[in-house]
Protein backbone atom coordinates (compact mmCIF):
# COMPACT_ATOMS: atom_id res chain seq x y z
CA UNK A 1 0.00 0.00 0.00
CA UNK A 2 1.43 3.39 -0.98
CA UNK A 3 1.84 6.36 1.36
CA UNK A 4 1.22 10.05 0.86
CA UNK A 5 3.65 12.59 2.35
CA UNK A 6 2.61 15.85 3.96
CA UNK A 7 4.28 18.60 5.93
CA UNK A 8 2.44 20.85 8.32
CA UNK A 9 2.58 24.63 7.93
CA UNK A 10 0.46 26.94 10.08
CA UNK A 11 -1.65 23.99 11.10
CA UNK A 12 -2.38 22.97 7.52
CA UNK A 13 -1.15 19.69 6.01
CA UNK A 14 0.45 20.36 2.64
CA UNK A 15 0.86 17.38 0.35
CA UNK A 16 4.32 16.70 -1.07
CA UNK A 17 4.91 15.07 -4.43
CA UNK A 18 7.96 13.21 -5.67
CA UNK A 19 10.03 15.25 -8.07
CA UNK A 20 12.98 14.23 -10.25
CA UNK A 21 16.34 15.92 -9.75
CA UNK A 22 16.85 18.62 -12.36
CA UNK A 23 20.36 17.29 -13.02
CA UNK A 24 22.69 14.67 -11.62
CA UNK A 25 24.92 17.29 -9.99
CA UNK A 26 22.08 18.29 -7.66
CA UNK A 27 22.02 14.79 -6.19
CA UNK A 28 25.83 14.67 -6.14
CA UNK A 29 26.00 17.89 -4.13
CA UNK A 30 23.36 16.70 -1.66
CA UNK A 31 25.44 13.60 -0.97
CA UNK A 32 28.71 15.56 -0.73
CA UNK A 33 27.20 17.92 1.84
CA UNK A 34 25.39 15.15 3.74
CA UNK A 35 27.53 11.98 3.56
CA UNK A 36 25.62 10.23 6.35
CA UNK A 37 22.61 10.01 4.06
CA UNK A 38 24.36 6.92 2.64
CA UNK A 39 24.52 5.08 5.98
CA UNK A 40 22.45 1.99 6.59
CA UNK A 41 19.81 2.10 9.32
CA UNK A 42 21.54 -0.93 10.85
CA UNK A 43 24.89 0.84 11.27
CA UNK A 44 26.19 0.86 14.88
CA UNK A 45 25.86 3.93 17.07
CA UNK A 46 28.53 6.47 16.20
CA UNK A 47 28.79 5.40 12.56
CA UNK A 48 29.86 8.25 10.30
CA UNK A 49 30.91 8.92 6.74
CA UNK A 50 33.34 11.68 5.77
CA UNK A 51 33.87 13.16 2.33
CA UNK A 52 37.48 12.89 1.14
CA UNK A 53 36.99 14.16 -2.40
CA UNK A 54 34.29 14.89 -4.93
CA UNK A 55 35.11 13.95 -8.53
CA UNK A 56 38.15 12.00 -7.28
CA UNK A 57 40.57 11.55 -10.18
CA UNK A 58 41.87 8.04 -10.89
CA UNK A 59 44.67 7.49 -13.40
CA UNK A 60 44.11 4.75 -15.94
CA UNK A 61 47.62 3.46 -15.31
CA UNK A 62 50.96 4.46 -13.87
CA UNK A 63 52.30 5.50 -17.29
CA UNK A 64 49.04 6.85 -18.72
CA UNK A 65 47.84 10.42 -19.02
CA UNK A 66 44.23 9.21 -19.17
CA UNK A 67 42.19 9.53 -15.99
CA UNK A 68 38.65 9.05 -14.79
CA UNK A 69 36.75 10.47 -11.86
CA UNK A 70 34.62 8.71 -9.30
CA UNK A 71 31.77 10.86 -8.05
CA UNK A 72 32.70 10.69 -4.36
CA UNK A 73 35.45 9.14 -2.29
CA UNK A 74 34.62 8.85 1.41
CA UNK A 75 35.88 7.04 4.50
CA UNK A 76 33.89 5.68 7.39
CA UNK A 77 34.67 5.96 11.10
CA UNK A 78 36.72 2.75 10.97
CA UNK A 79 38.95 3.97 8.14
CA UNK A 80 37.27 1.94 5.40
CA UNK A 81 37.34 3.73 2.01
CA UNK A 82 33.89 4.22 0.47
CA UNK A 83 33.52 4.66 -3.30
CA UNK A 84 30.26 6.27 -4.41
CA UNK A 85 28.79 6.43 -7.90
CA UNK A 86 25.75 8.64 -8.40
CA UNK A 87 23.23 8.12 -11.19
CA UNK A 88 19.77 9.42 -11.97
CA UNK A 89 17.18 6.90 -13.08
CA UNK A 90 17.00 8.81 -16.38
CA UNK A 91 20.64 7.88 -17.10
CA UNK A 92 20.43 5.72 -20.22
CA UNK A 93 23.75 3.94 -19.76
CA UNK A 94 23.71 0.18 -19.31
CA UNK A 95 23.59 -1.05 -15.71
CA UNK A 96 26.46 -3.33 -16.67
CA UNK A 97 28.49 -0.30 -17.69
CA UNK A 98 27.86 1.43 -14.36
CA UNK A 99 28.92 -1.66 -12.37
CA UNK A 100 31.98 -2.25 -14.57
CA UNK A 101 33.01 1.36 -14.06
CA UNK A 102 32.78 1.01 -10.27
CA UNK A 103 34.81 -2.22 -10.29
CA UNK A 104 37.43 -0.56 -12.48
CA UNK A 105 37.80 2.21 -9.88
CA UNK A 106 37.98 -0.29 -7.01
CA UNK A 107 40.68 -2.32 -8.77
CA UNK A 108 43.02 0.69 -8.57
CA UNK A 109 42.41 1.56 -4.90
CA UNK A 110 45.51 -0.25 -3.62
CA UNK A 111 47.72 2.21 -5.55
CA UNK A 112 46.27 5.41 -4.06
CA UNK A 113 48.53 7.68 -2.00
CA UNK A 114 47.21 7.83 1.56
CA UNK A 115 49.09 11.07 2.24
CA UNK A 116 47.17 12.83 -0.52
CA UNK A 117 43.88 11.38 0.70
CA UNK A 118 44.61 12.71 4.20
CA UNK A 119 45.34 16.17 2.82
CA UNK A 120 42.09 16.16 0.84
CA UNK A 121 40.15 14.91 3.88
CA UNK A 122 41.45 17.77 6.04
CA UNK A 123 40.68 20.26 3.28
CA UNK A 124 37.07 19.04 3.16
CA UNK A 125 36.75 18.57 6.95
CA UNK A 126 38.65 21.45 8.54
CA UNK A 127 37.04 20.85 11.94
CA UNK A 128 38.55 17.34 12.03
CA UNK A 129 42.15 18.63 12.24
CA UNK A 130 43.72 17.26 15.40
CA UNK A 131 40.80 14.90 16.02
CA UNK A 132 40.84 11.12 16.32
CA UNK A 133 40.43 11.05 12.53
CA UNK A 134 43.64 13.05 11.98
CA UNK A 135 46.15 10.62 13.47
CA UNK A 136 48.82 8.36 12.03
CA UNK A 137 47.06 5.34 13.49
CA UNK A 138 43.73 6.16 11.81
CA UNK A 139 45.33 6.78 8.41
CA UNK A 140 47.43 3.68 8.90
CA UNK A 141 44.13 1.78 9.07
CA UNK A 142 43.02 3.52 5.87
CA UNK A 143 46.28 2.45 4.20
CA UNK A 144 45.80 -1.13 5.36
CA UNK A 145 42.26 -1.18 3.96
CA UNK A 146 43.48 0.09 0.59
CA UNK A 147 46.30 -2.45 0.42
CA UNK A 148 43.94 -5.27 1.43
CA UNK A 149 41.27 -3.95 -0.98
CA UNK A 150 38.76 -3.80 1.87
CA UNK A 151 36.22 -1.29 0.58
CA UNK A 152 32.61 -0.21 0.40
CA UNK A 153 31.07 0.32 -3.02
CA UNK A 154 27.88 2.38 -2.97
CA UNK A 155 25.55 3.04 -5.90
CA UNK A 156 23.35 6.08 -5.20
CA UNK A 157 20.35 7.08 -7.32
CA UNK A 158 16.84 8.43 -7.12
CA UNK A 159 15.64 5.00 -8.23
CA UNK A 160 17.63 1.77 -8.51
CA UNK A 161 16.11 -0.63 -11.05
CA UNK A 162 15.81 -4.36 -10.42
CA UNK A 163 18.55 -5.10 -12.95
CA UNK A 164 21.09 -3.10 -10.95
CA UNK A 165 19.77 -4.45 -7.64
CA UNK A 166 20.44 -8.00 -8.87
CA UNK A 167 24.03 -7.10 -9.73
CA UNK A 168 24.54 -5.37 -6.36
CA UNK A 169 23.30 -8.41 -4.45
CA UNK A 170 25.47 -10.75 -6.50
CA UNK A 171 28.61 -8.69 -5.87
CA UNK A 172 27.88 -8.34 -2.17
CA UNK A 173 27.49 -12.11 -1.81
CA UNK A 174 30.71 -12.93 -3.61
CA UNK A 175 33.21 -10.19 -2.71
CA UNK A 176 34.42 -11.26 0.72
CA UNK A 177 36.21 -8.05 1.72
CA UNK A 178 34.10 -5.57 -0.23
CA UNK A 179 30.66 -4.45 0.88
CA UNK A 180 28.33 -3.45 -1.97
CA UNK A 181 24.94 -1.82 -1.64
CA UNK A 182 22.68 0.77 -3.23
CA UNK A 183 20.94 3.81 -1.78
CA UNK A 184 17.79 5.33 -3.21
CA UNK A 185 17.55 9.03 -2.36
CA UNK A 186 14.13 10.29 -3.36
CA UNK A 187 13.11 13.93 -3.43
CA UNK A 188 9.66 15.25 -2.46
CA UNK A 189 8.67 18.88 -2.80
CA UNK A 190 5.82 21.22 -2.02
CA UNK A 191 6.08 24.98 -2.44
CA UNK A 192 9.02 26.02 -0.23
CA UNK A 193 9.73 22.64 1.38
CA UNK A 194 11.87 19.70 0.28
CA UNK A 195 11.95 16.26 1.88
CA UNK A 196 14.49 13.54 1.17
CA UNK A 197 14.10 9.84 1.90
CA UNK A 198 17.00 7.41 1.96
CA UNK A 199 16.46 3.69 1.49
CA UNK A 200 18.97 0.85 1.24
CA UNK A 201 18.68 -1.46 -1.74
CA UNK A 202 20.36 -4.87 -1.91
CA UNK A 203 23.37 -6.02 0.06
CA UNK A 204 23.43 -8.13 3.17
CA UNK A 205 23.26 -7.19 6.82
CA UNK A 206 26.12 -4.88 7.77
CA UNK A 207 26.19 -6.40 11.26
CA UNK A 208 26.64 -9.90 9.85
CA UNK A 209 29.40 -8.73 7.51
CA UNK A 210 31.23 -6.92 10.31
CA UNK A 211 31.00 -10.00 12.51
CA UNK A 212 32.72 -12.01 9.79
CA UNK A 213 35.35 -9.29 9.37
CA UNK A 214 35.96 -8.59 13.07
CA UNK A 215 39.23 -6.83 13.72
CA UNK A 216 42.17 -8.84 15.05
CA UNK A 217 45.03 -7.55 17.19
CA UNK A 218 48.18 -8.88 15.54
CA UNK A 219 50.68 -9.47 18.34
CA UNK A 220 54.19 -10.79 17.58
CA UNK A 221 53.16 -14.45 17.71
CA UNK A 222 50.11 -13.95 15.47
CA UNK A 223 52.17 -11.89 13.01
CA UNK A 224 54.83 -14.61 12.76
CA UNK A 225 52.28 -17.41 12.48
CA UNK A 226 50.57 -15.66 9.57
CA UNK A 227 53.85 -15.20 7.69
CA UNK A 228 54.86 -18.81 8.24
CA UNK A 229 51.48 -19.96 6.93
CA UNK A 230 52.20 -18.02 3.73
CA UNK A 231 55.78 -19.20 3.17
CA UNK A 232 57.45 -15.98 4.32
CA UNK A 233 59.93 -17.34 6.86
CA UNK A 234 62.40 -14.68 5.67
CA UNK A 235 59.96 -11.97 6.78
CA UNK A 236 59.49 -13.66 10.17
CA UNK A 237 63.22 -13.44 10.81
CA UNK A 238 63.34 -9.79 9.71
CA UNK A 239 60.33 -8.78 11.83
CA UNK A 240 61.66 -10.58 14.92
CA UNK A 241 65.04 -8.88 14.54
CA UNK A 242 63.36 -5.47 14.22
CA UNK A 243 61.26 -6.15 17.31
CA UNK A 244 64.34 -7.12 19.34
CA UNK A 245 66.18 -4.05 18.02
CA UNK A 246 63.27 -1.81 19.07
CA UNK A 247 63.20 -3.20 22.61
CA UNK A 248 67.00 -2.80 22.92
CA UNK A 249 66.88 0.89 21.98
CA UNK A 250 63.79 2.03 23.87
CA UNK A 251 61.35 1.99 20.96
CA UNK A 252 57.91 0.47 21.42
CA UNK A 253 56.51 -2.26 19.21
CA UNK A 254 52.69 -2.18 19.07
CA UNK A 255 50.39 -4.73 17.43
CA UNK A 256 48.37 -3.53 14.47
CA UNK A 257 44.63 -3.88 14.01
CA UNK A 258 43.16 -5.60 10.98
CA UNK A 259 40.56 -8.08 9.82
CA UNK A 260 42.65 -10.05 7.35
CA UNK A 261 46.25 -8.87 6.99
CA UNK A 262 48.72 -8.47 9.89
CA UNK A 263 50.82 -5.48 10.88
CA UNK A 264 52.77 -3.97 13.75
CA UNK A 265 54.09 -0.48 14.45
CA UNK A 266 57.44 0.65 15.80
CA UNK A 267 57.12 3.94 17.65
CA UNK A 268 59.27 6.43 19.48
CA UNK A 269 56.85 7.79 22.06
CA UNK A 270 53.72 8.64 20.09
CA UNK A 271 55.55 9.03 16.78
CA UNK A 272 55.35 6.13 14.37
CA UNK A 273 58.77 5.34 12.94
CA UNK A 274 57.53 2.58 10.65
CA UNK A 275 54.71 0.15 10.01
CA UNK A 276 55.51 -3.46 9.18
CA UNK A 277 52.71 -5.24 7.35
CA UNK A 278 51.87 -8.10 5.04
CA UNK A 279 49.37 -7.82 2.21
CA UNK A 280 48.63 -9.30 -1.20
CA UNK A 281 49.81 -7.90 -4.50
CA UNK A 282 48.58 -10.00 -7.40
CA UNK A 283 49.07 -13.56 -6.16
CA UNK A 284 52.07 -12.81 -3.91
CA UNK A 285 52.17 -12.07 -0.19
CA UNK A 286 54.17 -8.86 0.13
CA UNK A 287 55.81 -7.91 3.46
CA UNK A 288 56.85 -4.28 3.72
CA UNK A 289 58.25 -1.65 6.03
CA UNK A 290 56.38 1.60 5.45
CA UNK A 291 57.89 4.95 6.46
CA UNK A 292 55.63 8.03 6.43
CA UNK A 293 58.10 10.66 5.23
CA UNK A 294 55.80 13.61 5.84
CA UNK A 295 55.11 12.72 9.47
CA UNK A 296 58.77 12.08 10.28
CA UNK A 297 59.84 15.38 8.70
CA UNK A 298 57.40 17.29 10.92
CA UNK A 299 59.37 16.11 13.97
CA UNK A 300 62.91 16.33 12.62
CA UNK A 301 65.08 19.44 13.11
CA UNK A 302 65.78 22.02 10.43
CA UNK A 303 68.16 20.76 7.80
CA UNK A 304 66.26 17.55 7.17
CA UNK A 305 64.55 17.49 3.80
CA UNK A 306 62.43 14.92 2.01
CA UNK A 307 65.44 13.98 -0.11
CA UNK A 308 67.79 13.66 2.87
CA UNK A 309 65.38 11.51 4.84
CA UNK A 310 64.72 9.13 1.95
CA UNK A 311 68.46 8.95 1.19
CA UNK A 312 69.21 8.13 4.84
CA UNK A 313 66.67 5.30 4.97
CA UNK A 314 67.79 3.83 1.65
CA UNK A 315 71.56 4.06 2.20
CA UNK A 316 71.68 0.28 1.96
CA UNK A 317 74.24 -1.85 0.09
CA UNK A 318 71.47 -3.52 -1.87
CA UNK A 319 69.32 -0.42 -2.50
CA UNK A 320 69.97 -0.12 -6.24
CA UNK A 321 69.26 -3.77 -6.90
CA UNK A 322 66.15 -3.57 -4.71
CA UNK A 323 64.80 -0.63 -6.69
CA UNK A 324 65.40 -2.43 -9.98
CA UNK A 325 63.57 -5.47 -8.62
CA UNK A 326 60.74 -3.24 -7.33
CA UNK A 327 61.42 -4.30 -3.76
CA UNK A 328 62.04 -0.70 -2.73
CA UNK A 329 59.83 2.12 -3.96
CA UNK A 330 58.64 5.65 -3.20
CA UNK A 331 55.33 7.49 -3.29
CA UNK A 332 54.95 11.24 -2.67
CA UNK A 333 54.55 10.76 1.10
CA UNK A 334 55.80 7.24 1.80
CA UNK A 335 58.82 4.98 1.39
CA UNK A 336 58.39 1.19 1.17
CA UNK A 337 61.02 -1.50 1.69
CA UNK A 338 60.14 -5.15 1.06
CA UNK A 339 61.44 -7.31 3.92
CA UNK A 340 63.22 -9.55 1.40
CA UNK A 341 65.79 -6.76 1.08
CA UNK A 342 66.63 -7.00 4.79
CA UNK A 343 67.35 -10.72 4.67
CA UNK A 344 70.88 -9.50 3.96
CA UNK A 345 72.69 -8.83 7.26
CA UNK A 346 74.51 -5.84 5.72
CA UNK A 347 71.26 -4.21 4.61
CA UNK A 348 69.60 -4.89 7.97
CA UNK A 349 72.49 -3.33 9.90
CA UNK A 350 72.48 -0.31 7.58
CA UNK A 351 68.75 0.23 8.15
CA UNK A 352 69.16 -0.10 11.92
CA UNK A 353 71.87 2.55 11.79
CA UNK A 354 69.61 4.85 9.77
CA UNK A 355 66.77 4.45 12.27
CA UNK A 356 69.09 5.19 15.19
CA UNK A 357 70.40 8.28 13.39
CA UNK A 358 66.85 9.53 12.80
CA UNK A 359 65.91 8.87 16.44
CA UNK A 360 68.99 10.83 17.50
CA UNK A 361 67.89 13.77 15.35
CA UNK A 362 64.38 13.55 16.83
CA UNK A 363 65.88 13.71 20.34
CA UNK A 364 68.02 16.68 19.33
CA UNK A 365 64.99 18.67 18.20
CA UNK A 366 63.02 17.68 21.31
CA UNK A 367 65.90 18.77 23.56
CA UNK A 368 66.21 22.10 21.76
CA UNK A 369 62.49 22.73 22.20
CA UNK A 370 62.75 21.86 25.92
CA UNK A 371 65.69 24.26 26.43
CA UNK A 372 63.88 27.04 24.59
Amino acid sequence: MGSNLYYVKDGRAVEMSEQPYSEEKVLQDIIAQNPNILLRSSEPDGARLFLVAQEFSIAEGGDSSNSYAIDHLMIDQEGTPVLVEVKRSSDTRSRREVVAQMLDYASRASTWDVGKLRESFLHKNVSMAGSEYDTDDFWGRVANCLRAERLRLVFAADLIPDTLKTLIEFLNRNLADIEVYGVEIRQYQAQDATLLTSGIVGGGSVDARRASLRSVEWDADAFSAYLLDHDRKDAVEVSQELQAFSAEHGLSCQPGQGTKFPSFLIKRGQLRILTASSWVRGNRHVCTLEFCIRDLLEHLPDGWSDERLRATLTDLPGANAARMSKLLWDTPHYLYIEMRVLASAEDMEALKGAILGICGALSEKQNNISIT
